[in-house]
């Protein structure tokens, strides 16, 4: 496009304050480019800004007497938004705000969040899915390596499954990630993503080991940078002959019904894509024997600053109380 085809903002402004109103007339290109004060060689700057109307559906086209398309706003809210834009425009200020932040919320949405960038770019691309279906173009592509890591059923309890709190994506998932451009394999990934996000965890090769379950590819939204994304993933899992595993604060065991679910109890999302497997989850040999329920001890071990606040504010509570009597 040369540049006197390309507009600049004011004149931007200008096309938007022209687009007719939807109760009006349509207008062709070189009527609005007149109005706008471009000239009659500014009808390919105005086709421009048109376009972005047309993707954004507030723009309504019409053909002419003569077979040329003709333009106004779709209806009254295309009307007030398109003034709108111009508003923002010409006072050089964005509509949309924390382009910096990764991840999105689900709704309902507060204000700032409609004007959240990335949630708005979420809404444009999960719609964008949901009406292409398998046409829709991916616009990124990664690799990832998940872990499924199993603890044995024990008395009165169901087998139990390790996922991770991913704060960006707001849900919680099996352990993994991404694959980096360093990582010679696959395999090298889950290893060392087992050993980035397992608290005291280092891989054994002399006593732990990978079996692939299986290799799924899948597109979908990303939750955390917002576009659709192709996923190819390959979900292996762990054995080995440890007792337990030290857990973080963002690690959660959940039950088979759970993963299936793709919800915790509490309605927390779980991504989980592992389908078709002979056996299913039961067939899976355990990682770890029973997981245990945390004793009171096992609690304080954890938290040992909070329950020691706990103990100060009962003897505090005991303290005051003692005088009264």
């Amino acid at each position: 496009m040369s540049r006197a085809a390309q507009p600049d903002s004011e004149e931007v402004v200008r096309v938007l304050r022209a687009v007719p109103p939807s109760v009006e007339g349509a207008k062709t290109s070189a009527e609005l480019a007149e109005l706008a004060g471009l000239g009659p060689d500014g009808a390919g700057r105005v086709d421009a800004v048109l376009a972005v109307l047309k993707a954004f559906g507030v723009l309504a086209v019409r053909p002419g007497p003569d077979g040329g398309a003709r333009f106004k706003a779709a209806t009254p809210l295309a009307t007030s938004f398109i003034r709108s834009v111009a508003e923002y425009l010409a006072n050089d200020s964005s509509i949309l705000r924390n382009w910096g932040r990764t991840g999105v919320s689900d709704a309902p949405y507060s204000d700032s969040l409609v004007l959240s960038g990335p949630q708005f770019l979420f809404a444009m691309e999960q719609n964008r899915l949901s009406g292409r279906g398998d046409s829709a173009v991916p616009l990124d592509r990664v690799e990832i390596a998940q872990a499924v890591i199993k603890a044995a059923s024990g008395p009165g309890r169901d087998a139990r499954y390790l996922v991770q709190y991913d704060g960006r994506a707001r849900q919680y998932q099996l352990i993994g990630g991404h694959r980096r451009h360093d990582d010679l394999t696959i395999e090298h990934t889950v290893i060392r993503e087992l050993e980035e996000e397992l608290t005291d965890f280092t891989f054994d090769h002399r006593t732990d080991s990978l079996v692939e379950l299986q290799r799924i590819a899948s597109k979908r939204v990303s939750r955390t940078y917002a576009v659709l994304t192709h996923y190819d993933i390959t979900i292996y899992l762990l054995r080995g002959r440890r007792e337990r595993l030290t857990l973080g604060p963002m690690d959660r065991w959940v039950t088979e019904r759970e993963l299936l679910d793709g919800r915790t109890t509490d309605g927390t999302p779980i991504i989980f894509g592992l389908v078709g497997l002979p056996d299913g989850l039961s067939g899976l040999e355990p990682t770890l024997p029973a997981v245990r329920r945390a004793t009171t001890l096992d609690v304080i071990r954890r938290h040992p600053w909070e329950a020691a606040g706990i103990v100060l504010a009962v003897l505090g509570l005991i303290a005051s109380i003692i005088p009264l009597f």
